[in-house]
């Protein structure tokens, strides 16, 4: 019995490691898209107030 709830924890230890693992990637992800995105409007802005 010990043992199971043992392993039980074990696997909600990792699932949670592993969560955040993917979370971190998918943040920094997102971040790295819109950071592009917005250089993307920044740059088309700019070009649109200099014509």
């Amino acid at each position: 019995m010990k043992f199971r709830f043992i392993q039980k924890l074990n696997v909600m230890y990792y699932s949670a490691i592993v969560g955040l693992v993917l979370t971190t990637i998918y943040t920094a992800v997102l971040m790295t898209l819109v950071n592009k995105t917005n250089n993307r409007v920044k740059n088309i802005y700019q070009n649109q107030n200099q014509n």
